[in-house]
């Protein structure tokens, strides 16, 4: 007995979103709050691009602080304002930014921010680009 082809794909593409999809829902993605200060000084709609938000945040971070290993969902540019900023991505060699520098952060590549001087804290003014009802940041493993 032939059977039509269409039907049988059907039923297999039905079959395997019911099946993988307690899976995806595991793998939810956790964000990550940072335990530097941080100042809102805006967040809001993208004019003229749908769907997107504009955050451009001010963070102080203390002497000898250490941050926690996260990631952006979208484009994030860092400005240093005041101090060192000393930053570590993964699989890369730690870099260390001055005040007056701006450090690009790769999207979705987790990093981790360190202040290691014992003197005196740093400023960034941190601009990004995400979609809305998203944090500014995801935990990384």
């Amino acid at each position: 007995m032939h059977t039509p082809a269409g039907p049988m794909l059907a039923l297999s593409c039905a079959v395997l979103a019911l099946t993988t999809q307690p899976a995806a829902a595991q793998e939810q993605e956790e964000e990550y709050v940072t335990t530097a200060e941080r100042n809102v000084l805006l967040e809001e709609a993208l004019p003229g691009i749908e769907g997107k938000i504009v955050s451009i945040n001010h963070f102080v971070m203390p002497t000898e602080w250490t941050g926690g290993k996260h990631y952006h969902s979208g484009p994030t540019y860092v400005y240093v304002l005041k101090g060192t900023f000393t930053v570590e991505e993964e699989g890369k060699p730690a870099r260390t930014f001055q005040a007056g520098e701006l450090y690009v952060e790769p999207i979705g590549s987790p990093m981790q921010a360190f202040n290691k001087s014992a003197e005196e804290p740093f400023e960034l003014l941190v601009f990004q680009i995400q979609n809305e009802g998203e944090p500014l940041m995801y935990q990384a493993d």
